[in-house]
């Protein structure tokens, strides 16, 4: 079977390529100089995976003008152009420490075996 698109192992080794080629230039110390006086600097990442939980059409995601957008209503953030689901309004005036991923994608049609390629980096067999 014929393999398209790069899986994520071959994604790190070629992030571990462009990182090792950007460190032999200058950019490096001068992205480090940048940061070190940066008080701002992230301090944490929360990763919601709600397997059985809620949709994304319903939360983070909505589509209010797809034929399948889910049955409730977006509701605008605090950031200009991001929208979320309606149940969330107290997240919503604080949506500028949010990053959804919304570009997350992937060939399967099973939720379970989707979730197995994404974790892992292996299509699952069987």
């Amino acid at each position: 079977m014929t393999q398209t698109g790069i899986n994520r192992r071959e994604f790190a080794r070629l992030a571990a390529m462009g990182a090792f080629g950007a460190s032999m230039s200058r950019w490096f110390p001068t992205l480090a100089n940048d940061t070190a006086g940066n008080p701002a600097r992230t301090k944490s990442c929360i990763l919601l995976w709600m397997p059985g939980g809620p949709s994304h059409i319903d939360t983070f995601d909505p589509k209010p003008d797809h034929a399948n957008g889910g049955q409730f209503k977006p509701i605008a953030t605090s950031v200009p152009g991001i929208q979320i689901g309606e149940h969330f309004p107290k997240l919503a005036q604080q949506m500028e420490h949010v990053v959804p991923i919304r570009s997350m994608t992937s060939k399967e049609g099973d939720h379970s075996r989707a979730t197995y390629v994404i974790r892992t980096g292996y299509k699952a067999e069987g």
